[in-house]
């Protein structure tokens, strides 16, 4: 729009203006009508009442809601109920002839037939079966010009001198295996041995242990006897101080109790008039007495105050006038 109407797609038909507000923005110093400037409440959008506040996901259902349960409330007005008028039967209505029903016997299909099989015995004479061979035995392929060779005793080795290694391990083996047994059952022992003596050595201490714990408990009923008979006598003791205690108060307190009682009654029943009559004539005037001398005493200090105050005001303006 700046750089010409030659390139401006638009233009405008009038110069845009700014738009003035009603009311002011500031005030004025020294003025005092506030009613022509913005409330906050114009201005903010949660003063606003055209925005919604809260949870909008339910705001349907809860309106839903209520008005079902106002329509539930309000009992609808019964409805009039019309009687409906009896026809009158007409002359040409005429049944017609009712159908004559026939039984008919249904049984065969509702139960099931059994069907009878039919059975025949049949022979027949054959021998048993013959055993089957058995597979032959894998034969290699010939390969080669067959040849012999005659072998005979004591050719390969000697059985006397090649079986005493074989015998020597076996016999070693078969003493190996016996003394390994043997030490086998030992340990066995032994260990059943360990656990007899074992269990016996807990036994023991099972008993000591237990022995102990039935000395520790006399040991505890015997000091909590003790503690029990302690106990009482330091209560008996304490109960015996606080009655001492209480009689020593209440002799003290009655020690005082009847001279004032005495004196108490003395002065209720019988009044000093004398004293009565000083504490309720003598002693008022006497007071108003001194209180009027008091305030004559103070007057004249007063008037002779202002008259020595006037005296030395009239001569210090008398000297004032003779030096000036």
């Amino acid at each position: 729009m700046a750089g010409g109407p030659q390139t401006a797609t638009y233009s405008f038909t009038s110069q845009p203006k700014p738009v003035t507000g009603a009311r002011k923005k500031y005030r004025e110093p020294g003025e005092t009508d506030v009613a022509m400037y913005r409330d906050l409440k114009e201005t903010c959008i949660t003063w606003d009442k055209r925005v919604h506040r809260g949870n909008t996901y339910s705001m349907y259902v809860q309106s839903a809601i209520k008005e079902a349960l106002q329509d539930a409330s309000q009992v609808p007005p019964p409805k009039p109920v019309r009687k409906r008028k009896p026809k009158e039967p007409a002359l040409f209505d005429m049944p017609l002839p009712e159908r004559e029903r026939i039984p008919v016997d249904l049984s065969a299909h509702l139960t099931a037939k059994v069907e009878v099989v039919e059975v025949a015995a049949a022979d027949a004479q054959t021998d048993e079966f013959l055993p089957e061979p058995p597979p032959p035995q894998f034969q290699p392929q010939k390969t080669g010009v067959d040849a012999r060779t005659q072998v005979e005793d004591g050719d390969l080795f000697v059985f006397d001198n090649e079986v005493e290694p074989i015998l020597d391990v076996l016999v070693s083996k078969t003493l190996e295996q016996s003394i390994i047994e043997v030490e086998e059952e030992h340990e066995l022992e032994s260990i059943a041995t360990f656990k007899a003596e074992w269990y016996a050595r807990q036994a023991a201490m099972m008993k000591d242990w237990q022995k102990q714990v039935q000395e520790e408990r006399q040991r505890w009923e015997e000091k909590e006897a003790v503690l029990k008979l302690k106990r009482a006598e330091k209560a008996r003791e304490a109960q015996l101080l606080r009655k001492i205690q209480a009689m020593t108060i209440a002799k003290d307190h009655l020690a005082g109790v009847v001279p004032h009682v005495v004196k108490d009654l003395k002065e209720v029943a019988f009044p000093n008039v004398t004293a009565e009559a000083i504490n309720s004539i003598f002693m008022p005037q006497l007071f108003g007495k001194v209180e009027q001398e008091v305030r004559k005493i103070a007057g004249a200090r007063k008037l002779v105050d202002g008259i020595v105050a006037e005296t030395v005001r009239a001569s210090a303006s008398a000297a004032a006038s003779a030096a000036a």
